[in-house]
């Protein structure tokens, strides 16, 4: 408040990963990540926020939301009124398989009744600036250990002027959420907008690159650039 981050522009895909770090892999969960932004009539502002999957699962078992009339609020659907079994207990990927009346069901209501609550609690990155970019899109390089012996999820987010923000949570278990921006990279000049990311990984040619793609173009950059820092 006063400004809602309600339009979501991209998600990474499904990883095991953990939004604070941690001393083991065996920390981490199924998860994704995803960038929203602030309605294009509002100030700049993006976030990007972190959702286990267990959680995801959790909210389209639960009770779904409907309007009875255009001017009736949004409410919870009895579960009398509900098919059984509940649809999400009875998904196939054969549509053929499901009942007229589940189908029915669906398609008149999209809408879930409980939120999907962020992993962490709030928003892993926030940005509400003047500036005219947005954060466009995403890519995790899932617990990637570093020197202190920690695991990490390294964020790549593309901008809508060409620029590829690196960061990571610093925050420990416990610890509220303290994303620090490693690196802020020019890749495509303004205003091209990164409309895709994607993490690229040959462990027997010890290959590491980040594709970056752009409407006309496609670049790849390294993944780390440590040789550019002499000291830690």
């Amino acid at each position: 408040y006063p400004f809602y981050f309600d339009e979501i522009q991209s998600t990474s895909d499904l990883g095991m990963g953990n939004v604070l770090s941690s001393l083991s892999v065996s920390d981490s969960t199924a998860m994704v990540y995803a960038v929203f932004t602030t309605p294009q009539n509002s100030i700049p502002g993006s976030a990007v926020c972190a959702f286990r999957f267990s959680d995801i699962m959790q909210a389209f078992e639960g009770k779904f939301k409907e309007q009875q009339t255009p001017q009736s609020s949004w409410l919870p659907v009895e579960d009398k009124k509900t098919p059984s079994p509940h649809p999400a207990k009875s998904c196939v990927n054969d549509s053929h398989q499901i009942s007229p009346k589940t189908l029915d069901f669906i398609k008149t209501h999209p809408l879930m009744d409980k939120a999907v609550p962020a992993f962490g609690g709030a928003p892993v990155l926030l940005r509400a600036n003047l500036d005219s970019h947005r954060l466009t899109t995403i890519a995790v390089d899932w617990q990637v250990r570093t020197a202190d012996g920690r695991f990490y999820d390294v964020l790549y987010l593309g901008t809508s002027n060409g620029h590829v923000l690196k960061a990571i949570n610093v925050g420990g278990s416990g610890d509220a959420i303290q994303t620090v921006v490693i690196e802020d990279i020019e890749v495509f000049p303004a205003p091209t907008s990164v409309l895709q990311l994607r993490v690229y990984r040959d462990v027997g040619r010890g290959q590491e690159k980040l594709v970056v793609i752009s409407g006309e173009e496609v670049r790849s950059i390294p993944l780390h650039r440590c040789h550019l820092h002499t000291t830690c």
